[in-house]
């Protein structure tokens, strides 16, 4: 019956996720140095490019490397002369061109010369092959330790979803460890958010996500929750992102050592949570990257129960689709669900990730 309940609970989730990504595009950029990534074009802000891939995450490069973009996004662009244009980025004959909103001919552009971007509304006969776009997805198998399992090191699969709409971004991902065969999964961590970007430092989401950690007698929780990014700091390398929320959420235990009996309640609570935190990024040579991030979830409906989340990522691309990917995850709970476990938890991983 729980376990019925859980995978609803998850489908529901998922589904929700997929249903938000529907309209997110696979675009290109080609820098000087002949290498092309794919991924999901953001903007071009102050003569730096910001682009997402799935292997690396966002990147920021200055706009003299870049050699040329193909985008989907019907744009508003700026060149560094005061010169302005609105149609989409693409490449023809080689060059990088602006293929005008009006349907006009193609104008041939240099690259490095384009000072911003903004997004604009799009119409079905200005973007002919929105209907064919398709998501940034990569997939691959792992290994994890966690500091509250009873089994040193188990097999973890990962999935990573990333776009770009015209003014909306998408980013998911999900983590699942084999873990116990008899009750799977036994370990599951996934999160999808969908972000409104005009190419402004602010920018509002939503977002939904799913945890499951049974060596934690965390049987399922959900969240649904609102919220603001803000950039503090942006850089041509590194970035400085603060965010505030409202999470929903919905948490329910197991009993340790046992499932509950038939028509006995099970241990659950409704949380209504704020979602405060800080991410930092950097981009270091050869696609090298750092994120890191804390989040703390302090309760509205239950004052002073606070939940924390600290998470580093560090990634090397090996080719242009294939990434080894380095987790460090610390958890600290105030007040969980069984009396006597640690506050403290940790997660450490490692896994390949190919982009598809």
């Amino acid at each position: 019956m729980h376990s019925t309940i859980y995978i609803r609970n998850v489908l529901v989730t998922v589904t929700f996720l997929a249903l938000a990504a529907l309209h997110l595009g696979a675009d290109v950029v080609v820098l000087q140095n002949d290498e092309s990534l794919s991924g999901a074009f953001s903007r071009v802000r102050d003569n730096t490019l910001v682009f997402r891939t799935s292997l690396q995450g966002q990147m920021m490069t200055p706009m003299d490397t870049v050699r040329s973009i193909s985008a989907d996004a019907t744009l508003y662009i700026e060149m560094l002369d005061g010169r302005v244009y609105y149609g989409r980025l693409g490449v023809k004959e080689g060059a990088q061109h602006i293929f005008p909103l009006d349907g006009g001919a193609p104008v041939a552009i240099d690259a490095s010369a384009i000072e911003k971007t903004l997004p604009i509304p799009t119409t079905p006969t200005t973007t002919p092959g929105a209907s064919e776009r398709e998501w940034d997805v990569s997939f691959g198998p792992g290994l994890q330790w966690r500091s509250d399992s009873a089994t040193p090191v188990e097999p973890t699969a990962r999935l990573d979803i990333s776009g770009q709409g015209d003014v909306w971004r998408f980013e998911g991902s999900a983590v699942v460890e084999r873990a116990d065969p008899n009750d799977f999964p036994a370990y599951l961590r996934a999160a999808g958010e969908l972000q409104r970007d005009l190419g402004e430092r602010t920018r509002p989401f939503v977002g939904a996500g799913v945890e499951r950690d049974l060596d934690r007698f965390l049987e399922l929780r959900q969240r649904l929750g609102v919220g603001l990014y803000h950039d503090l700091y942006v850089g041509e390398r590194s970035s400085v992102t603060g965010f505030a929320g409202v999470d929903a959420e919905y948490e329910r235990g197991r009993r340790p050592g046992r499932r509950p009996f038939a028509g006995e309640r099970a241990r659950s609570r409704h949380d209504l949570n704020l979602r405060l935190g800080l991410r930092y990024y950097h981009l270091f040579a050869n696609r090298h990257s750092l994120s890191e991030s804390l989040t703390l979830f302090p309760a509205i409906t239950n004052a002073g129960t606070l939940r924390a989340r600290a998470e580093t990522v560090y990634a090397m691309p090996v080719t242009d689709r294939l990434q080894l990917r380095f987790d460090l995850i610390v958890d600290y709970e105030s007040d969980p669900l069984f009396g006597g476990m640690n506050r403290w938890s940790a997660t450490v991983g490692a896994g390949v990730n190919m982009a598809f």
